[in-house]
């Protein structure tokens, strides 16, 4: 999805570092050895006009170079320049707990809503504050409901045209999802490609470093 060696990615990997966490690696070694090819462009410590949100969730548009977040519990998507400064504000409705983004193509991003344990496939439309409702967009469960235990994180590799998103904890779950030419997810394959449930810890988030 994202070239590692961009500056862009670098920078995003560095400033958000504290959002963003490869769940559970079949080699967790590998996540450490792998920052010795990142250096820090771009230190964001704090984005001025966010306050008293959770953040939770991040995404790169790779077309506009903008960056959107998600706050969980207040169910809101914040758009940020390639510097980490805020944009707008975006408003949603029907979601109970956001956890995880990725954007998929064009204004389509899939969304992670934990206590349902659904990614949901939404457009956010370039420009306005919302809201972006989840009845407008389509559902698509991943596992059983599962409260604050649900899933985490979303991630798509368009490489092979799936997405992937893991349950938090009790257990941590990896689950890879297959998409069809329409977008519609074919289906829902647990412990795939590799089985994290005897790992301990929880799940924060995933994501393609490169695709």
């Amino acid at each position: 999805m994202i070239d590692r060696n961009s500056s862009l990615m670098r920078a995003l990997c560095l400033a958000f570092i504290s959002c963003l966490l490869v769940a559970f690696p079949s080699d967790p070694a590998s996540i450490a050895a792998s920052l010795g090819d990142y250096q820090e462009v771009v230190r964001v410590n704090q984005i001025s006009g966010i306050s008293q949100a959770n953040i939770s969730g991040i995404a790169l548009n790779s077309v506009s170079k903008k960056i959107f977040v998600v706050a969980d519990s207040r169910c809101i998507i914040f758009e940020l320049d390639s510097k980490g400064a805020l944009l707008r504000t975006i408003s949603t409705s029907g979601f109970n707990d956001l956890e995880g983004i990725c954007h998929y193509k064009g204004n389509e991003y899939f969304l992670a809503d934990e206590y349902r344990s659904e990614v949901v496939r939404v457009s956010i439309p370039e420009t306005g504050n919302g809201p972006v409702n989840k009845n407008e967009g389509i559902v698509f469960p991943v596992g059983l409901p599962a409260g604050n235990e649900g899933i985490e994180g979303v991630s798509y590799c368009a490489s092979n045209n799936t997405l992937y998103a893991v349950k938090e904890k009790n257990p941590p779950r990896l689950y890879t999802l297959p998409l069809t030419s329409g977008a519609e997810v074919d289906s829902v394959i647990p412990n795939a490609p590799f089985n994290i449930e005897a790992n301990g810890g929880d799940a924060a988030d995933i994501a393609a470093l490169s695709d």
